[in-house]
């Protein structure tokens, strides 16, 4: 969503209008109005960091293994997904190998359940993919 540099002074009512334009051409830079910003999670950035942080491709990661070290990942990656877009669990399901919606949902559902335990190296984990978004 883009906004504009006067809307966006109209919700804030702390900068000027020359300020705003200051501010905005400063790299790095973003927008954050009701939930909305510049830098938005997709899926695709998600896999992304999935991959980076396992060492397994995309390939690997959603073709039919069910190794457990694999499962977990693409656990990790649908639960991501689930947490920081918009999308739904089918669409999610469809980006990830062609899988079905209530695959998302189980995978959803074990990964809070290794973070309601407070296993420490399984949150650094995702901590450590949750950086890279």
């Amino acid at each position: 969503m883009t906004i504009g540099i006067k809307e966006f002074t109209n919700t804030t009512k702390k900068h000027t209008r020359q300020q705003m334009t200051q501010l905005i051409s400063k790299p790095n830079f973003y927008v954050r109005v009701h939930g909305f910003n510049k830098h938005k999670i997709t899926l695709d950035k998600i896999i992304w960091a999935v991959t980076k942080i396992s060492g397994y491709s995309e390939r690997e990661l959603f073709g039919s293994n069910r190794e457990r070290e694999i499962l977990w990942w693409r656990h990790c990656a649908a639960y991501l997904a689930h947490k920081h877009t918009q999308s739904t669990l089918q669409a999610i399901g469809l980006r990830m190998g062609g899988r079905d919606h209530t695959t998302i949902l189980n995978a959803k559902k074990k990964i809070q359940d290794y973070l309601d335990c407070k296993d420490m190296l399984f949150i650094d984990r995702i901590k450590q993919i949750e950086t890279l978004l």
